[in-house]
């Protein structure tokens, strides 16, 4: 069901500015006009939006603000994500570098050998 567009019709009125013309009159810095009567602009209507645009218009805000919301938790998430990303590859390379420094101290103190990890045997290679 379609609503009719509500509508008021107004008049508004204008004078005509003032002009400067320096040099006319002594006494002024402004010379009237010869007529001082308002000038008529064109009449024009207001129109409104029906109640059902108008519902529609209020909901396609409230979706848009709720969009922007949301891309802005998901940037927020992102930042959040990419700086744990660093972390772990940072935390990563702390470990290999461990692993390296250990492996290098068990061959000074053992030799070349084979480990079993799970006992902890050393079993020399030749």
């Amino acid at each position: 069901m379609a609503a009719k567009a509500k509508s008021q019709a107004t008049i508004s009125f204008v004078r005509k500015p003032k002009v400067k013309r320096p040099g006319v009159h002594a006494k002024t810095k402004f010379s009237k006009s010869k007529n001082s009567m308002p000038i008529i602009q064109e009449v024009t209507e207001k129109k409104f939006l029906t109640e059902e645009e108008k519902t529609t218009l209020k909901d396609l805000q409230t979706k848009t603000e709720s969009i922007v919301v949301e891309l802005g938790e998901i940037s927020l998430i992102k930042i959040q994500v990419e700086n744990r990303y660093e972390s772990a590859k940072s935390y990563l390379t702390e470990i290999s570098n461990q692993e390296k420094e250990f492996t290098k101290t068990l061959f000074d103190k053992y030799g070349k050998f084979n480990l079993d990890p799970e006992t902890g045997e050393i079993i020399k290679s030749n």
